[in-house]
This record gives structure tokens, sequence and C-alpha cells, in this order.
């Protein structure tokens, strides 16, 4: 019982712990001169610029580098040749925003599996479970 109790707590606490220490290194980031900025990867750049969007510095070194609005989806039209702004990329970020919102209608559309529901109950006999 114990155990889960403290399973419990760690599921609970770790994403918020995962966050604060996102938000940490973005704010670490932002407090950088140009000239660490520059030294950065574009992956860290946006991770900064995440949690601080009126950062100067970060805007400045965000449009230098042409990472756009630094999206997961950016990322993918970059690495699969698109550049910045051309019709390409365009086309990229549309046929994924597409693809997003497809899907998340085919997963709200999709029945899930009902659950079982069982009861146990003590009898003089001993337990006796049932599900419907």
């Amino acid at each position: 019982m114990r155990a889960q109790i403290t399973r419990g707590i760690v599921a609970t606490l770790l994403p918020a712990l995962l966050a604060a220490c996102g938000v940490a290194r973005s704010n670490q980031i932002a407090a950088m001169a140009p000239e660490q900025l520059a030294g950065l990867s574009d992956r860290d750049i946006c991770q900064g610029f995440m949690f601080n969007r009126s950062n100067g510095n970060l805007l400045a070194e965000v449009s230098r580098r042409q990472l756009g609005d630094c999206a997961p989806d950016h990322f993918t039209c970059t690495s699969w040749g698109a550049s910045f702004g051309s019709p390409a990329y365009v086309q990229c970020r549309a046929q994924l925003a597409g693809a997003a919102r497809t899907s998340q209608a085919i997963s709200a559309a999709t029945p899930q599996p009902r659950q079982p529901q069982c009861v146990s109950v003590a009898t003089a006999h001993g337990n006796s479970t049932t599900c419907y």
C-alpha cells in the first residue's frame, strides 16, 4: 500500500518537476547575451523562446536563423529539405496541420472499448466477484 502511495506521489510530482526544469532552462537561455546565443543549437534557441517570446535577443536569434514559430512541425519540414518561408515549406506545414486534424478527428470518432465493471461481495462461503 505504501509503495502505491509513493508511486502515486511520484507520478503526480514528476511532470511538474520536469516542467519546472524546462522553464528554468528556458529562462537561463533567455538571460544569455547574443554572443552566447549564437553558440547554441536551434532547438536550444527554441526552448528559450518557448517561455520568453518577448525577449529581444531571442526574437532576433529566431529571426536570424529563420526558425519560424519553433514548433516541432518547423523542424520536420526543414529536415525534409523545405526552406523556411518557401512554397514547399508552406505546403509541408499545411499538410502536417491537416494530418494532425485528421488524426484528432479519427481518435474522437473511434469508439473506445468498454472496461468491465466488477463487484466483489463477501459471503459466508468466501468472496464472490461479478463482472458486467
